[in-house]
């Protein structure tokens, strides 16, 4: 799975998500993404829910401005300017309302949620995740 935690930011995909990000100017690819975990129709892959969770993490960080909680290289980004951060960005409540459905998409049935639940931090991965969808919420 590549994750060394239960966290959005604590696995592979989600830095290279991030990675892939550094350079846009626009939340367009954060978006997409929302996009393509609510309308996929079958099966969500573990690679997509990991940038979902990060994108929706992303979404509480432009909103909330509070970086202090998340890793220290996403910290490092922000504060630097780099990429989308360079002006003010905000996300409409139909934004968020996506970016919240693709999180219960993802902890109700996925690929990722199945990988976790062979994990003893099931648990923690599955009320992280809610605590995400209700965070979403509270900006609408």
């Amino acid at each position: 799975m590549g994750a060394w935690g239960y966290k959005s930011f604590e696995n592979d995909d989600a830095v290279d998500f991030l990675d892939d990000l550094s350079e846009t100017r626009n939340t367009k690819s954060i978006i997409k993404v929302f996009d393509k975990t609510t309308h996929e129709p079958d099966y969500l892959e573990a690679p997509l829910c990991s940038e979902a969770l990060a994108a929706a993490e992303l979404v509480c960080l432009i909103t909330e401005g509070e970086v202090e909680a998340l890793p220290s290289s996403v910290i490092d980004w922000y504060k630097s300017g780099l990429g989308l951060f360079k002006r003010s960005v905000k996300f409409s409540p139909a934004d968020i309302k996506k970016a919240a459905y693709a999180v219960e998409k993802i902890i109700n049935e996925s690929e990722l949620k199945e990988l976790w639940e062979e994990s003893e931090d099931f648990g923690k991965w599955k009320k992280n995740n809610e605590d995400l969808v209700n965070r979403l919420l509270s900006y609408i």
